[in-house]
C-alpha cells in the first residue's frame, strides 16, 4: 500500500475482527504497521569566523528514520558573546523563528534569515529547534548549546597611534606608532597600517579638516606591515619631514590579511596623540669647516680652519639675530678677532632673504692633535621683542688637527 516508504504513525485504528485465539495480542487487531518516525537535527554556521561588522547564517538540515516528508519549521537562536570558546546559552543574542523547511522528502535543509551582524566580537553559539507540521511529519527535535559546527567567532579590532615626537621645529621630522588590538586576544594581528598625514592647519584640526585637498603628498600614502602577532603589534610610519610650519593631523588605517584578522579600523581626524605641531622659528641648517695644514703636511701642527655655518628663517614672520661665534684653542688666531658678533636679519619663510651664512678663517700653530673649536649662541627677535635661541643654538663644534 505504502510502497517502499512507511509515513510516520504514532496511532492505529482498530480492525473489527475477531480472533478464535485465546492468546490473541493488540497487534492481532491493528490494521497497517506502528511505525514513529525518529528526526536528526544537524546544524552548521557559515562563515564561522567573521570580522565585526559582518553577518553569518546558520543552516539545520533534517532527517527522519525511516525515511518520511519533512514539514514544518525550524527556530534559530544565537547566545553570545562570550569571551572564549566555551558554549554558554544565556545571554540571547538573535532570534530566527519559524523559519519554512519542506514539505519534502528526508532529508530537508532551512537557513536562518535574516542574516545575523553582531555588534560585538567574541564567540557566540547557536541552536536550531525543529517543529514539524504535524506528527506525520516527525517529531520536534533540537540541537545543543555547544553542538560541533555551532559556534561563531566575531573578531573586532581597535587602533591607537601616537605621533613623535611632537612639537618639532620645521625642518625636523616625527614619525606615527600604531597599535592593533583584536577582541578575542587570541585572535591574530596581521596586514599592513596605512598613514597618511593632512596639513598644514592654521589652527588644531578637527574630525572634518583631513580631505583630500590637504593630503600631504608624496609621503601620503605611508603603508606599513604589520604581524604576524597573537593579540596585538605594533608598526611605525616612515619619518615625516613638513615642508611648512602649522599644525599637521595623521590617520592610520589598520587593513587586516583575512577576516581572520580583525576588521578595518581607522584613527580619525584630529584624534588625541595625532596631532603634529611644527614651529616656524630659525634654525641652523649646515655647519662645516675646512681644514688646510701649512704645505699640506697635517704632521706640522700648524696651518688654517674654516668655519661657516648657515642660519635659516622657518617663521612666518621677519626676524633680526643676534648673538656670537667663538673660535677658540692654542695658538689660534682668526682674522676679524675670534669673536664674531652675528646679526642682521631673515626674511620670513620662502622669501628671498630668510637665509644667511657666517664664517670665520683662523690660523694655528702647535703640535699635532691638539683642537681648535667653534661656539654658535644664536639669537632671533620677532618685531624687536625678546630674544629666544636659534634652534639648534647653543652648539659646540670640535676640529682635530690631524696626524700622520
Amino acid at each position: 500500500m505504502f510502497g517502499g516508504s512507511l509515513p510516520c504513525v504514532n496511532r492505529f485504528l482498530f480492525d473489527t475482527r475477531t480472533s478464535p485465539s485465546l492468546s490473541a495480542t493488540l497487534v492481532d487487531f491493528a490494521v497497517g504497521a506502528l511505525t514513529t518516525c525518529k528526526p536528526s537535527i544537524s546544524t552548521s554556521v557559515s562563515p564561522s569566523t567573521i570580522a565585526l561588522g559582518g553577518s553569518a547564517t546558520d543552516t539545520a538540515t533534517v532527517t527522519l528514520t525511516p525515511s518520511g516528508t519533512v514539514s514544518g519549521t525550524v527556530d534559530f537562536k544565537v547566545y553570545g558573546p562570550v569571551a572564549t570558546n566555551t558554549s554558554t546559552c544565556t545571554t540571547l543574542a538573535g532570534s530566527f523563528p519559524s523559519i519554512v523547511i519542506g514539505p519534502g522528502p528526508s532529508p530537508q535543509s532551512a537557513t536562518s534569515s535574516p542574516p545575523f551582524t553582531p555588534s560585538a566580537a567574541g564567540y557566540y553559539f547557536w541552536t536550531a529547534t525543529y517543529d514539524p507540521a504535524s506528527s506525520a511529519n516527525g517529531q520536534t527535535s533540537s540541537t545543543s548549546c555547544g553542538d560541533a559546527n555551532e559556534s561563531l567567532l566575531v573578531i573586532g579590532s581597535s587602533i591607537t597611534t601616537s605621533v613623535s615626537p611632537t612639537p618639532i621645529t620645521l625642518g625636523g621630522s616625527a614619525t606615527d606608532t600604531a597599535t592593533v588590538t583584536l577582541t578575542p586576544s587570541t585572535a591574530t594581528v596581521s596586514g599592513t597600517v596605512t598613514f597618511n598625514v593632512y596639513g598644514p592647519f592654521t589652527s588644531t584640526p578637527t574630525s572634518t579638516s583631513c580631505t583630500a585637498g590637504s593630503l600631504v603628498t608624496p609621503f601620503s600614502p605611508n603603508p606599513k606591515s604589520i604581524g604576524p602577532a597573537a593579540g596585538s603589534a605594533s608598526v611605525t610610519s616612515d619619518p615625516f619631514t613638513p615642508s611648512a610650519p602649522g599644525n599637521y593631523a595623521w590617520i592610520a588605517t589598520y587593513n587586516p590579511a583575512g577576516v581572520a584578522n580583525g576588521p578595518t579600523n581607522s584613527t580619525r581626524c584630529g584624534d588625541s596623540g595625532e596631532i603634529l605641531v611644527v614651529f616656524g622659528i630659525p634654525k641652523i641648517t649646515a655647519f662645516d669647516f675646512t681644514n688646510t695644514p701649512t704645505n699640506n703636511d697635517p704632521t706640522l701642527g700648524s696651518g688654517s680652519v674654516t668655519y661657516s655655518f648657515t642660519i635659516r628663517n622657518y617663521g612666518a614672520s621677519a626676524v633680526t639675530l643676534s648673538g656670537s661665534f667663538m673660535v677658540s684653542g692654542p695658538s689660534v688666531m682668526c682674522t676679524g678677532g675670534n669673536t664674531l658678533t652675528l646679526s642682521g636679519s631673515l626674511a620670513a619663510f620662502g622669501s628671498l632673504g630668510d637665509s644667511t651664512t657666517f664664517s670665520r678663517t683662523c690660523s694655528y700653530s702647535g703640535t699635532s692633535g691638539q683642537t681648535v673649536s667653534a661656539s654658535i649662541d644664536a639669537m632671533f627677535a620677532v618685531g624687536g621683542g625678546v630674544a629666544h635661541e636659534v634652534s639648534g643654538s647653543p652648539a659646540t663644534y670640535t676640529f682635530t688637527i690631524q696626524t700622520s
